[in-house]
């Protein structure tokens, strides 16, 4: 099965000529994971034995063009894995059809809303779901089925958006090392004193208003949505069934701001997000981790700082510190919100700026609040000609009493130490 897996794939490759598709719309990509430890799942999940490596192709195509006034998006997204066929998927970034009139411009199909300004922590992308087979400080996103109503006008851009289904969020299999084996079995939404299993072909009215302006050297983003919250599900279980792990998704009506302050060489950014959620007192979900987990409201702010530095050969180096907060609760149900709840990024980008574009990246994720939790990766990537590119990277994590005491934080993560490898083919 491995041999025809991988002579389907690059026998797919050696068909692409390097002419095709020149204006570069797709590109396809060869993974290989290999994890330093060794590692069961959690008691409750089965304390089955994770693999320690994983070889994987993704692609990814897009398209952009207008017929006769109509303008129309396609960007696919696809995983296939070698061994594991729950961690295979294809699915939809965009798939949309819109038109202009005026200063008007509408749009129907699946969207991506990317309105974060930020390189490590995303506070405003929470409208779109996940594809939750990535690292955790960088998911992937599903295109969401959506109406879109642009107005472009001399004082700023206003959008309208309309979302009549909730998307479910995609899980790798259990066995996976990625999301630590969290498949659920089901997927919830929770509205007021109600808890339904998910279903795509039911309708909810969901809503969102943005505006976005350029004042000077300020870039400012507002806006406000009441929607089905679907970027921070609740792990947990019904009273009535224990041991059967489910997601829950809250209703949550969410108001937040972006802005990038450009100040000479310097880059300012902040993004702040209030979530009021909608779930009522008796709604009782059993946290995985233990105890009952209460829904609240709470507020995620962060800032940003960007520096990047010129050498006199055309090299240059990026500067990123930021720092992402939970307000308006306490350190117990900061834990509960967010995995960065408290903690500081400070990361580099070292780029030669040559011929086969060479590049060094490094981040390091400290959280200020929980004892000894520490994220951390370094990259090289290169180009090899003008249709493959290579990248090498390692992603370490450290965990302290904290995180064994509750099991929350990076504790998912404990001992999947990884080193990755990956081929990727423009097209």
């Amino acid at each position: 099965m491995k041999n025809v897996f991988f002579t389907v794939i690059i026998g797919a490759l050696s068909l692409v000529s390097e002419t095709a598709y020149a204006d570069g719309r797709g590109e396809i990509s060869l993974n290989y994971r290999y994890y330093t430890q060794k590692k069961y799942t959690d008691v409750l999940l089965g304390n089955e034995k994770q693999p320690t490596d994983l070889k994987f192709v993704k692609l990814s195509l897009e398209e952009r063009d207008d017929w006769k006034g109509w303008e129309y998006n396609l960007s696919l997204v696809a995983r296939a894995d070698e061994k594991y066929q729950e961690n295979s998927y294809v699915d939809f970034n965009e798939l949309n059809i819109g038109r202009s009139l005026g200063n008007w411009q509408f749009s129907a199909g699946y969207h991506m809303f990317m309105w974060s300004r930020l390189e490590a922590y995303h506070v405003v992308d929470v409208l779109n779901s996940r594809i939750n087979d990535g690292n955790i400080e960088r998911f992937e996103k599903l295109g969401e089925k959506s109406i879109v109503a642009s107005h472009y006008t001399s004082i700023g851009t206003m959008k309208f958006i309309y979302m009549p289904y909730f998307t479910e969020g995609f899980y790798p299999d259990p066995l996976m090392r990625i999301f630590d084996g969290l498949e659920p079995v089901r997927q919830n939404v929770v509205s007021g004193n109600e808890v339904k299993s998910s279903d795509e072909e039911d309708q909810y009215n969901q809503f969102a208003v943005y505006y976005a302006h350029q004042f000077g050297d300020l870039d400012l983003t507002v806006f406000a949505m009441d929607h089905i919250d679907r970027t921070r599900p609740i792990f947990g279980a019904r009273p009535s069934t224990p041991t059967t792990l489910e997601a829950f998704y809250v209703d949550v009506l969410d108001i937040g701001a972006a802005a990038t302050f450009f100040w000479g060489e310097q880059t300012f950014k902040f993004e702040y997000l209030y979530s009021d959620f909608n779930a009522d007192d008796s709604v009782a979900i059993l946290d995985y981790t233990g105890g009952t987990r209460e829904v609240f409201d709470y507020q995620l702010a962060s800032i940003g700082h960007e520096y990047t530095h010129n050498y006199a050969n055309n090299w240059s180096s990026s500067f990123y510190t930021e720092y992402q907060y939970v307000l308006g609760v306490g350190k117990e149900k900061r834990s509960q919100a967010q995995i960065f709840q408290n903690d500081l990024f400070i990361g580099h980008r070292f780029a030669l700026n040559d011929a086969y574009s060479n590049e060094f990246t490094l981040g390091l994720y400290i959280d200020l609040e929980r004892n000894g939790e520490a994220l951390y990766y370094l990259s090289y990537e290169r180009r090899l000609n003008n249709a493959w590119k290579a990248k090498v990277n390692f992603r370490g994590v450290t965990i302290g009493d904290d995180a064994e005491s509750d099991r929350r934080g990076l504790y998912i993560l404990d001992g999947d130490d990884e080193l990755g490898v990956t081929l990727t083919r423009f097209f």
